[in-house]
This record gives C-alpha cells, sequence and structure tokens, in this order.
C-alpha cells in the first residue's frame, strides 16, 4: 500500500453523523420471525438504528485494517514521518467523534441508572446493614461461648474435675458452644506483621503513585534511599 493510499484511507474527509439512538422496537433485519412471547436477543430497550449498526461494522473493519498499516507503515523518510503524524491526528479526531456520539446515547442512560439506584439504594444499604449487624453480634455471642467454656475447662482441670455440675456441663457439654441455626463455623487464615524489619524483599511494596509524584515534583533533586530518579524523553504528537 502507498504512503498516500494509507494516509487517505484514515484521514477524515468529514462523515455525516447518523441519528441517534432511540428506544423503540429494533428494525427488522431479515432474520426469521420470532414466536410469540420469545425473549429478545437484547436485555434492554435500547435500539440502535440499523444504519448506524452497519456503519459501526462497516469502520471496525475499516480501522483494524487500518491499524495493521500503521503498524508496518514505512518511515525512511521525514514525508513518510509527517504521513503517519498525520494518521495519528486523524484517528484522533475520529475517535473523539464517535465517543462523543456515543455518549449521547449513554449519558441519558447512565442518568437513569443514577436515579434508579437513589431510589433502591438507600433501603439496600439498609439491608446490608441489618446483615453486618447481625453478624457481629452473633459472632460476639460465638465468642463469649468459647470462653466461658474455656474458663470451665481450666477450672476442671485446676480442681481435678471437683466442681460444680454446670461448670462441668459446661466444660464438657458441647451443645453449649454451637452456632445457631443457619450458620456454621469456618477456619480462615490471615497475618499480623509483628516486625516489618524481617520481611522478605518479595512483601515489600513500594507506594508507586507517591514515588511518581516525587519524581515529578523534585526532579533531579528528588531522594528517596533504595531509589533512583531518572528523566527520559517521549514524543509528544500534536493533538493526539
Amino acid at each position: 500500500m502507498s504512503e498516500e493510499s494509507a494516509a487517505n484511507q484514515i484521514l477524515p474527509p468529514g462523515i455525516a453523523a447518523p441519528e441517534g439512538a432511540i428506544l423503540a422496537t429494533p428494525a427488522k433485519r431479515g432474520r426469521p420471525k420470532k414466536s410469540p412471547g420469545a425473549a429478545p436477543k437484547s436485555k434492554t430497550a435500547l435500539a440502535i438504528p440499523e444504519e448506524q449498526i452497519s456503519e459501526l461494522e462497516n469502520k471496525r473493519a475499516e480501522y483494524a485494517a487500518d491499524l495493521k498499516t500503521v503498524q508496518t507503515f514505512p518511515l525512511d523518510t521525514q514525508e513518510q514521518a509527517d504521513t503517519l503524524t498525520a494518521v495519528c491526528q486523524s484517528a484522533k479526531a475520529q475517535q473523539e467523534e464517535l465517543e462523543g456520539r456515543m455518549k449521547k446515547i449513554t449519558d441519558p442512560l447512565n442518568a437513569a441508572v443514577k436515579e434508579v439506584k437513589s431510589l433502591f439504594g438507600p433501603p439496600i444499604e439498609f439491608l446490608k446493614s441489618i446483615r453486618t449487624a447481625g453478624k457481629v453480634r452473633l459472632e460476639q455471642r460465638f465468642a463469649q461461648q468459647r470462653a466461658a467454656q474455656a474458663q470451665a475447662l481450666a477450672a476442671v482441670a485446676e480442681s481435678a474435675g471437683r466442681v460444680d455440675g454446670v461448670t462441668m456441663s459446661l466444660a464438657t457439654g458441647a451443645a453449649h458452644v454451637k452456632p445457631s441455626e443457619g450458620t456454621y463455623e469456618v477456619e480462615e487464615w490471615s497475618y499480623e506483621i509483628t516486625d516489618h524489619s524481617q520481611l522478605p524483599f518479595e512483601f515489600w511494596i513500594p507506594n508507586a503513585d507517591l514515588l511518581a509524584k516525587t519524581a515529578k515534583a523534585n526532579k533531579a533533586a528528588a531522594v528517596v534511599p533504595g531509589v533512583r530518579f531518572f528523566s527520559q524523553r517521549r514524543l509528544v504528537v500534536r493533538g493526539v
């Protein structure tokens, strides 16, 4: 493919924007008729005009081919470099145009979702809080039962079994320490760092965001023990 044809394939002469999406019955596309009551392919009531679907499918194929061209486009001359720069600028313009059209469709949907969440959200959050509060209280009760049994077992051991019936029953009766109906006990492993200085290297997690901010703010003057700050050149394409 020549440089000129490669550039012309992606440089935008200006495409007339089709009508935006509408909430309506999907247009017929020559598919077999569905039986009454059959579930539609889409789970929403959103219908995009047939011509817009066709246009975007064509763009997807066109831009896939353009990407391959860009990935193999020769850069032996300044003219070729200028051509590729123009292609990148054109791609950004077309991307912004498509994103603008997409937002015209998605913004009303996002606003509707936000409104629905504002209605359903508060009662759902109360239900979450009810579950959390209930679980905490049940866990506290179970922990208290465990502690009481441990104390009873210690009393039995210290007195060589010479304890009252209530204490003996508590120490030996599994029925006194068990989860409530509908709950069960599982074993979960976690961790607690007791000495940071002994942590192996692979368990260290550097604060990448803080290091990046320090480098940007202090440049060559940045100093952090164990860290090398450096600069590197990066090409910026205008408008891209």
